[in-house]
C-alpha cells in the first residue's frame, strides 16, 4: 500500500452534518480498502501553527473507501481556502493522503 487519494471537499459557510470522503489507491481509480483501519482528517490554513479542524472518520463501507466526518461549527465559520489531509494509521505505520483543498465559499441563505 502506498499513497492515496482524496477529492477536494467543497463546504458553504455555517455548514454541518456529514462530510463524505472516498478514499482512492495512488491511481486515482481503485478504491482503498480500509477494512481494519483508522483515518483522521485535519485541516488548517498554510503556516498556521493550530488545525482549523480535525477528527475521525466513521466507516460507512471500509472495503469500497466510504467514509464520514461530522462536520463541526468551527469547521465552517470563516469564509476561507484551506489545506486538508488524511492520515491512516494501519497498526502503527502511518501513511497520508496527498493534501487536498477545503474551501468554505459564501452560502447562499441570506437568513
Amino acid at each position: 500500500m502506498g499513497e492515496f487519494i482524496v477529492e477536494d471537499v467543497e463546504w458553504k459557510k455555517g455548514e454541518l452534518g456529514l462530510q463524505k470522503f472516498i478514499l482512492f489507491e495512488s491511481d486515482g481509480i481503485t478504491r482503498r480498502n480500509g477494512t481494519g483501519i483508522t483515518y483522521n482528517f485535519a485541516f488548517w490554513k498554510r503556516k498556521a501553527a493550530a488545525n482549523k479542524g480535525s477528527g475521525a472518520l466513521v466507516p460507512v463501507d471500509a472495503p469500497n473507501g466510504e467514509y464520514t466526518y461530522a462536520v463541526q461549527a468551527g469547521d465552517t465559520d470563516t469564509i476561507d481556502e484551506y489545506i486538508g489531509e488524511l492520515i491512516e494509521d494501519p497498526t502503527g505505520s502511518k501513511l497520508k493522503s496527498d493534501t487536498f483543498k477545503v474551501n468554505v465559499a459564501e452560502s447562499s441563505d441570506k437568513t
